[in-house]
């Protein structure tokens, strides 16, 4: 997932006329309304930027190792795809009305894997909320208080 999610990232860094990319992996009323129901999913594999792409990779890592190993790949896999485009459709329902009260025709498209790593992030801190996870790989912090402040810093996000 992780070098999937690179590999995407690279393709919107190389790609000189970017509009294959908007087109086929962003997420809108828009491409739904054509046909483009696949970004629903190649949304979720998309970063506007390195940070964005590292703070959603470092979330998966942590996050996704333990459910990894407890379900297997094919388990993370399937959480991280229900995840993204379960966020693909909230964004589409729900951003319509502020994308209208901005004066948007469609709604605004979206891009990011953080509705999908946000569901292995939710679904680990479930299973295992005391578990250890070592902040900067030195600063000992409870999975719930961490994956808390993670799927918070997207919800204050929403607001803006």
């Amino acid at each position: 997932l992780i070098g999937l999610n690179g590999a995407v990232y690279y393709a919107w860094a190389t790609t000189e006329d970017g509009r294959f990319m908007r087109k086929n992996f962003m997420v809108s009323e828009e491409a739904l309304a054509h046909g483009r129901w696949h970004t629903m999913l190649t949304s979720a594999f998309s970063h506007f930027d390195l940070t964005h792409l590292g703070m959603n990779m470092i979330a998966l890592y942590f996050f996704g190792r333990s459910v990894c190993e407890r379900f297997g790949g094919r388990y993370l896999l399937t959480l991280y795809c229900v995840g993204g485009v379960g966020a693909s459709a909230a964004h589409v329902a729900f951003v319509e009305d502020s994308g209208a009260k901005r004066g948007y025709y469609f709604t605004p498209a979206a891009l990011g894997a953080s509705g999908a790593v946000n569901a292995i992030v939710a679904f680990e801190v479930l299973l295992y909320p005391l578990r250890t996870i070592y902040l900067y790989a030195i600063v000992p912090v409870p999975s719930i208080l961490l994956g808390g402040l993670f799927l918070m810093r997207d919800i204050v996000g929403i607001q803006d």
